[in-house]
């Protein structure tokens, strides 16, 4: 007598998208997922995400401090050669640079970085002065 046997198998997936201002709790919680695994369920989970929301209510802020930075430069400028700084006649905001702590790292397209929880926010202002 021959039994045909046959098995079955079902899969499941499902995306879970977690969003939270508490991000060391979702950090904690996407380390749990050890747990499922000790448990025999199959689980493929992606790195976090780290997303910087409020960069809107920094960049008037940051760009001030870059336009003075500019203006400091040129004054230096203008005093080693003996020149006086004049006013502005030029002024440009390149693109935001948002990176890992300690990376200097500069794109033409701007850098976003979503990979580390610390950032480091640049903003570069081109500016033109008269002198003197």
């Amino acid at each position: 007598m021959r039994f045909l046997y046959k098995e079955l198998w079902y899969s499941l997936s499902q995306d879970v998208t977690v969003t939270s201002h508490d991000v060391r709790h979702v950090a904690r919680i996407g380390r749990k997922v050890t747990d499922l695994i000790q448990q025999g369920i199959q689980v493929s989970a992606a790195p976090p995400q780290y997303i910087y929301t409020k960069l809107a209510d920094l960049k008037i802020s940051m760009l001030a401090a870059a336009t003075q930075d500019a203006r400091a430069r040129a004054a230096q400028i203008a005093a080693n050669s003996h020149a006086r700084l004049g006013k502005i006649i030029y002024a440009h905001m390149g693109v935001l640079q948002i990176n890992p702590v300690y990376s200097t790292s500069v794109s033409s397209e701007g850098n976003d970085d979503t990979t580390s929880y610390r950032k480091t926010i640049m903003a570069v202002v081109h500016a033109q002065f008269q002198l003197r």
